[in-house]
């Protein structure tokens, strides 16, 4: 599938970057016992994990729908990406524990120029990275790559932090900037985090389609009645990777079956080509006679 290979490609490229600046982050801190260091060596280490693991959630998600799974296998992304948003989300409560703890028990780093200019570096990797991801990400409407895209984001706000960080202390010997900057960086992982989670329950929960794809869905709808065609009801969305539409249409009783269904494909290519190929769309069919007013 063309998604599943973008996805693979994005998620491999991904593994390779965190992998060089992981391994410089501990070099860092190995150097300087900096807490902001560690903290963003661990996240990208996470990052390695969880992007291997990705590689097996985009094949299981992107398989077709079988005899046990008749509506595909796309939930299990969602399942993940939920629990990347935890795991995320109580990182960064742990990590705002220590950063106090380092605070009260006076923990003191020391900087040098040469960590400086390995943060300059991976900083710059990184957002190369985040771009990429992005990018595949709204092209396959994966939440699984949205998730490592945050991930490789906070690395970016984690490496511009503890750049500021040694900067300061080696300016200033300012040594609590330290843990300050830690704190600030798990307020941002617990606040994007808790954004990750939200979506995967809401596509768990099958939320419907934004009111402007909906909005959009019924004027295509409003515009294809005809003389066979007398109304539409009981119009139906559900958001995730590949969207659904249901909706029922009124239909005179002497409608010949071959217009019926000219009429039905061509509304579903018109609704595919605004929200995308990939959306299944269920029209049915109900006579006039046999019709009730229904509201969308």
């Amino acid at each position: 599938m063309p998604n599943e290979k973008i996805e693979t490609r994005a998620i491999k490229w991904a593994i390779t970057s965190a992998i060089f600046w992981t391994l410089a982050k501990f070099t860092v801190w190995l150097g300087l016992g900096s807490m902001s260091m560690i903290t963003s060596a661990i996240d990208s280490l996470w990052d390695i994990f969880v992007s291997a693991l990705n590689l097996f959630i985009v094949k299981t998600s992107n398989k077709e729908a079988d005899d046990d799974h008749n509506y595909g296998h796309s939930k299990v992304e969602w399942f993940w990406a939920i629990f990347e948003g935890w795991f995320i989300l109580w990182a960064g409560v742990f990590v705002i524990y220590q950063s106090i703890h380092n605070l009260i028990i006076h923990v003191e780093i020391q900087s040098s120029y040469l960590w400086i200019a390995t943060m300059v570096a991976v900083t710059i990797m990184t957002l190369f990275i985040v771009k990429y991801l992005q990018k595949a990400a709204e092209r396959t409407w994966s939440l699984v790559l949205k998730s490592d895209a945050l991930h490789y984001k906070t690395d970016i706000y984690m490496n511009l932090w503890v750049l500021l960080s040694l900067i300061l202390i080696k300016l200033t010997w300012f040594w609590q900037i330290d843990s300050i900057v830690s704190i600030l960086i798990a307020g941002y992982m617990i606040y994007s985090s808790s954004h990750i989670i939200i979506e995967g329950f809401d596509l768990l929960m099958d939320k419907a389609l934004s009111k402007e794809e909906i909005d959009n869905i019924q004027k295509i709808l409003e515009t294809s009645k005809c003389s066979n065609i007398k109304s539409f009801h009981d119009l139906k969305t559900k958001k995730g990777k590949i969207k659904q539409v249901e909706a029922h249409m009124v239909v005179e009783w002497d409608m010949k079956v071959k217009n019926l269904h000219d009429s039905m494909l061509n509304l579903s290519e018109k609704i595919k080509k605004e929200l995308g190929q990939e959306t299944k769309v269920y029209l049915h069919p109900d006579y006039l006679e046999e019709w009730e007013p229904h509201q969308w």
